[in-house]
């Protein structure tokens, strides 16, 4: 994890967050406890924050967000963390974002992902052009499109993640490596071993999110290490390390994987002071501590 847990993502501030994965619950978890108030919109009828049982915590499905006799109280800070494509119906996520952009709002974050980008040997910028090879990748560019061109520059802030790691519920390649080690079982691929991936552990996103609500960052960003780790590279270190041979099998996919999808940080590391862990021995590191030893 990051060296740096300060500032806070906020106190006593109303946020309110768009999602119900287990990104946005991790969210809206960090912020309760620092005595916000906090306003998810869900695509689901329950979701597991409603096991919070916290007073400053309301839960609106998206139909309860859309009807304009819903109140909503003036609030400082929205972030957009839900995947497109777990949500029902493709216009569905449209439809929130297109609400937001009729409220009031102070401080607008989007988190959005590296698969906007392509593929490429080279580190990813903000000013690369983005040319998704996935339908996944596709609609994330088109809710970035959405905001950019609705909502004003100087209230909005883009954030392209990295893959994120650093909880069971998290679908990632680090989490699937590890129950594999659990059971003793092969790894299911569908890239080649030696694609390049950035990761990043789920407590470097959220402080870099405490970065951008604290200074209030406008723009786009990219949230990684900067970093690319391959399945080889990480098979060889889990064998030093853990004494344990990590076995693969490839398994056909009609889906296109990219070799390589690294971003460069620089950008956000200057204009924030964020600094995240790096990726070896983070990644090494909460393997450990998921396999108890």
């Amino acid at each position: 994890m990051s060296k740096y847990l300060e500032p806070k993502l906020g106190t006593e501030k109303h946020f309110l967050i768009v999602g119900s994965g287990i990104i946005a619950e991790t969210l809206a978890t960090t912020l309760l406890a620092d005595c916000n108030k906090v306003t998810m919109v869900t695509n689901q009828l329950q979701t597991k924050s409603q096991t919070f049982g916290d007073s400053n915590l309301k839960i609106l499905t998206r139909e309860a967000f859309l009807d304009n006799s819903t109140r909503i109280d003036s609030i400082e800070v929205a972030i957009i963390a839900a995947r497109p494509e777990r949500w029902k119906a493709a216009d569905h996520l449209l439809q929130v974002v297109t609400r937001l952009t009729h409220l009031s709002l102070g401080h607008v974050i989007l988190l959005s992902s590296s698969a906007v980008y392509g593929d490429s040997t080279n580190p990813f910028s903000e000013t690369s052009t983005p040319e998704p090879l996935t339908d996944y990748g596709k609609s994330r560019l088109y809710i970035e499109e959405i905001l950019s061109t609705s909502y004003p520059a100087e209230k909005l802030a883009i954030l392209r993640l990295s893959n994120i790691y650093g909880s069971q519920n998290l679908r990632s390649l680090i989490e699937e490596i590890t129950k594999c080690i659990k059971g003793d079982l092969a790894v299911e691929l569908r890239l080649d071993p030696h694609a390049l991936r950035d990761y990043l552990h789920i407590q470097d996103l959220i402080s870099g999110l405490s970065f951008c609500v604290s200074q209030k960052t406008v723009g786009c960003f990219n949230l990684s290490t900067g970093k690319g780790v391959s399945v080889e590279e990480l098979a060889s270190l889990i064998s030093e390390r853990f004494a344990y041979s990590l076995s693969t099998k490839r398994i056909s996919s009609s889906s296109i994987f990219p070799t390589a999808v690294i971003l460069d940080n620089t950008k956000f590391r200057v204009t924030s002071g964020w600094s995240p862990a790096d990726p070896f021995p983070a990644i090494l590191d909460y393997i450990e501590l998921s396999l108890g030893r």
